[in-house]
């Protein structure tokens, strides 16, 4: 948007900044359950990133969402893995730590490699619309977590 690396790392900085935000999902999880802070960090994100997809005429407008849909992503980051040493025993835990790892590393080129392919014949618009959505899918899948979780 003619805006220098600067102005993007600035971006990318508070976005990462939200990770300090991890400890008062924790929190807040206790409170309400890991499940209800999963589904509303799914949800909040995908429709966080939609609206990026709507503003990408307005740079500025659209940074401040991304760094909101950070903070909506950062329940997922701080309890995501809870879900999953939840639903193994406590003596399968360390043979599943293998699976576990594999999927953290499949999911880390996963994104980038359907963005190259969106890319090729889209605009970056098509980016937000699409992880917006898949975000969204996610918090319906969410959903069919235990609700004692």
């Amino acid at each position: 948007a003619g805006y220098g690396a600067t102005a993007s790392a600035a971006v990318v900085s508070a976005g990462n900044a939200m990770l300090f935000f991890s400890m008062a999902y924790g929190r807040l999880a206790r409170r309400v359950g890991v499940r209800r802070i999963v589904v509303g960090a799914y949800l909040g994100a995908g429709v966080l990133t939609l609206v990026v997809a709507l503003l990408a005429d307005n740079a500025l407008l659209a940074a401040a969402f991304l760094i909101l849909g950070a903070a909506a992503a950062t329940g997922l980051d701080a309890l995501g893995g809870i879900t999953f040493l939840r639903a193994v025993h406590p003596y399968e835990r360390a043979e599943m730590a293998t699976v576990y790892s594999t999927y953290r590393q499949i999911s880390d080129i996963t994104g980038p490699m359907v963005f190259a392919v969106i890319l090729t014949f889209l605009p970056l618009r098509a980016v937000f619309v699409t992880t917006g959505l898949v975000l969204l899918v996610m918090a319906r899948i969410a959903l069919h977590l235990p609700r004692r979780l």
